[in-house]
């Protein structure tokens, strides 16, 4: 494992895990909420379609004449961390509510909602956030098979902004992208040592 991807993802999930510990949930997500501005509106609007899967599907599509055997361990990446993170979704934890769900029920006023709440809001399968589960699958596979360091925290922090993307836009609780980050960290570092060890890529 290289150096700077180690620590950048320790303070990642080390401060983290401190949003977690130090806010009740909904609390954290009602404080991003109500720092509503135009640009954030945009960013996190279009930045969120990074950890749709057919971005990545894209990206394994590009590699392919790039390097190919990246382009399979993408796809590999991509298909096992989705599946898990589906599977945590649709079978272990299936009625668990999104923010929208969430604030109704506490009858929380003044929500502010990017995207339509009739239409793009979903209401359940909060637990973990798919989107980020598959960004950090991607990026991280960037990070570990990249030629130099120097990408890293660029790749990590565009993460980062993905997951805050999913909260910023009350699709999911913080502690849904903080899992589904470490689903698809888990996920990618696990590939990326099997296939060192099968020496798949030289």
């Amino acid at each position: 494992m290289k150096k700077t991807l180690l620590i950048t993802l320790f303070i990642y999930f080390f401060l983290g895990a401190l949003l977690i510990i130090f806010f009740k949930k909904g609390q954290f997500e009602l404080w991003l909420n109500q720092q509503h501005h135009s640009f954030f509106d945009f960013l996190f609007y279009y930045i969120t379609f990074i950890g749709d899967g057919l971005f990545s599907i894209l990206m394994v599509i590009l590699m392919l004449f790039y390097r190919w055997r990246i382009a399979v361990l993408i796809g590999i990446t991509f298909a096992i961390s989705g599946l898990l993170s589906l599977f945590l979704k649709q079978i272990v934890f299936p009625i668990a509510p999104r923010p929208a769900a969430f604030f109704d029920e506490l009858k929380i006023q003044n929500i502010y909602y990017v995207l339509s709440k009739q239409s793009e809001i979903s209401f359940s399968n909060s637990f973990p956030s798919g989107h980020t589960t598959t960004t950090f699958a991607l990026l991280i596979v960037f990070c570990l098979w990249g030629k130099t360091e120097k990408y890293t925290i660029f790749w990590i922090f565009l993460a980062f902004l993905v997951a805050l993307s999913r909260v910023y836009l009350l699709q999911h609780f913080w502690i849904d992208t903080y899992f589904g980050a470490l689903l698809g960290t888990m996920v990618s570092v696990l590939v990326y040592l099997y296939s060192k060890k099968k020496k798949f890529i030289l």
